[in-house]
Order: structure tokens, then sequence, then C-alpha cells
């Protein structure tokens, strides 16, 4: 239980530290990215382009989904304060929360999320 609690803590500080830096970023000229939207029956795609030397921050994703990054470099923020380099091709599971990165070569990513529209 005290392992289940330890982690729930990080998980809470981790979402507070990037409300936090979402705020201080909002406040800062902001980079465009391309994004596209596709559906087929039972899934949502999206699309989004990143450009190199930018960071990114991504909304609250409630459930576990797949994320194929087609092009690029990101070093990721994980949960735990631990940073995880990402780079293209590559395929995983992420879980739910929020992603945060820095974009160190332009990224193409797909998000891939289960629907009922």
């Amino acid at each position: 239980m005290e392992i289940a609690e330890s982690e729930a803590r990080k998980v809470a500080e981790f979402s507070e530290s990037v409300a936090e830096a979402e705020r201080m970023m909002l406040q800062m000229p902001q980079a465009s990215c391309d994004v596209v939207h596709g559906f087929a029956e039972g899934l949502y795609i999206r699309q989004v382009t990143f450009k190199a030397d930018t960071y990114a921050i991504g909304h609250y994703q409630k459930t576990a989904h797949m994320n194929v990054m087609l092009t690029g470099r990101v070093t990721m923020v994980e949960p735990d304060g631990s940073h995880v380099e990402r780079v293209a091709p590559m395929v995983y599971i992420a879980q739910p929360g929020r992603k945060v990165g820095y974009i160190h070569e332009d990224v193409v990513w797909l998000n891939i999320y289960a629907t009922h529209e």
C-alpha cells in the first residue's frame, strides 16, 4: 500500500508541475502544429506535426492508447520525473495522463484511440 500511495503522490506532483509549466508557457508565443483528424469504425487517429526546437504539453488522456512516432526525435518527461528519448520510427502504448516533451527534430506523431464516434 505504501508503494501505491508513493506512486500516486508522484503522479499528483507531476500533474501539478505540468499545470504550472502550462500556465507559464501559455503566456509565451505559441508554436503552430498541424493536426489532422481521421475516423474509422471504432477508431480515432490524430496526426500532429511538431517543429524542432519547441516544447509540447499534451492534453490529459483518460485511457491508455497507441502512439506511432513516424519521424523525429523528442525527449519526454515521465510522471516519475525521469526523461526518455524517443526516436522514430517507433510504436508504444501510452498510459493515461499527460505527455510533456522537447522536440529535437521535426516530429510527425499519430495517436490512436478507441471511440464510439
